[in-house]
């Protein structure tokens, strides 16, 4: 089964801590489950997929200008079409939105992201660089920490998606 959105009955409650932790244990990205307004639905910090996005995301202009731009243009086109929207944000990496459907209403957002596609030969470092006022010299050591992702790795993410709200 491909998941095209995590749908989920009025029943069965998540555990969306636990939701996002395996996302993470299993597939090494970043991973957040938002309301529908784009909140986090969890508090805490995200373990991240690598030690670049943790630079890029707790810097402010990182988290604002790479990070929150993709995120809403993919929020606002899963919000509309009901279903997962892939993209690439401002450094270079692979980027998922899901929806959460909850009786045919999205309810929220599975926010996946921190793995580039198949090869880090894309990664922005200038823009990079500039964006959070790092050296380039700094984001060059990072780039070994990337774990590009491939689409095997994608499809067994779209069927642990879909089967993870399924009933046992």
């Amino acid at each position: 089964m491909k998941a095209a959105a995590l749908i989920i009955d009025d029943v069965r409650r998540i555990d969306w801590h636990h939701f996002e932790q395996s996302l993470y244990d299993r597939f090494a990205v970043n991973a957040a489950t938002l309301s529908k307004e784009g909140e986090r639905k969890t508090v805490g910090n995200v373990p991240w997929a690598n030690d670049l996005c943790a630079l890029i995301k707790t810097n402010p202009n990182g988290a604002e200008r790479i990070c929150k731009k993709v995120l809403e243009v993919l929020m606002y086109a899963a919000r509309t079409r009901k279903g997962l929207m892939t993209g690439e944000c401002s450094a270079g990496m692979n980027k998922w939105v899901l929806p959460i459907i909850q009786d045919d209403e999205i309810d929220g957002y599975v926010n996946l992201c921190g793995r580039p596609f198949c090869n880090a030969d894309r990664i922005y470092t200038e823009y990079i660089s500039k964006t959070i006022d790092v050296d380039m010299e700094t984001i060059l050591k990072l780039l070994p920490c990337l774990n590009p992702i491939k689409p095997r790795t994608l499809k067994e993410m779209r069927q642990f998606i879909a089967g993870y709200a399924r009933p046992n």
